[in-house]
This record gives structure tokens, sequence and C-alpha cells, in this order.
């Protein structure tokens, strides 16, 4: 590799992200539990049942005709927060399926690692 390809700042970009994702494995002590799996599903269920809310209001509001009957007006920083808030849920959900596809994808191995430490059991 060239110095000029080490140099380049998105080499050491993707560097500093491998190094911080190792040290986050290093910190982890194991396998999920249970009461971590319940806490992350009460959060999801929390976020959803949140931005269900906005989501049925945002379509009430948006059944006017012409918001004479609204009580309200509404602004460009109306609009710019509902966008915000659309983007970032987005972002977050494709790096939510990015992790669930990362537990899917070993899951096949810590199943045949479980297989394997029993195995060495039963010897």
């Amino acid at each position: 590799m060239t110095t000029a390809a080490i140099d380049d700042p998105r080499y050491q970009a993707i560097l500093e992200r491998e190094k911080e994702e190792e040290e986050k494995r290093r910190k982890i002590p194991g396998m999920p539990t249970e009461e971590q799996s319940v806490k992350i599903t009460d959060a999801f269920q929390a976020a959803f049942d949140e931005l269900e809310s906005v989501a049925f209001r945002v379509a009430h509001i948006a059944e006017s005709d012409d918001g004479a009957e609204l009580q309200f007006q509404i602004t460009f920083e109306d609009l710019g927060i509902l966008y915000a808030l659309s983007s970032t849920v987005r972002s977050a959900l494709n790096d939510v399926e990015r992790n669930l596809k990362r537990i899917d994808d070993q899951a096949f191995s810590l199943e045949t690692i479980r297989q394997e430490q029993r195995r060495a059991l039963e010897r």
C-alpha cells in the first residue's frame, strides 16, 4: 500500500471505525441477557407507540382541505421538525436493520459453537 493511500482520510476513517468496533467487542462480556432483551424490546415498543401517535396526529391534520378549520397555523418550523423526525427515524431504522442482519448472520456460527461445546462436555 502506498503512503498516499495510508494518508487518505477515508482510509484513516475506516481504520478508526475498525479500531472502535474491536474495542467495543473486547468490552462486551458475553451473550445478551433476558433482562437486556426485555429492556431493548420495551424501548422499541415505547418509541413505536410515540411515533405511531405522531403519525396519527399528522394524518388527521393532513385530512384538512385548506386548514381553515385548524386552530393553529402550520409553520415551516413544524414541517422542518416533521421532516427531521422522519429522516432521523429512517436513519436509525437502517442502523437497526444493519445490526439485526449482523445478529442473524452470526446466529448460525453461535449454534455451531453451542453444539461443539456440548460435544466437548459429553466426552
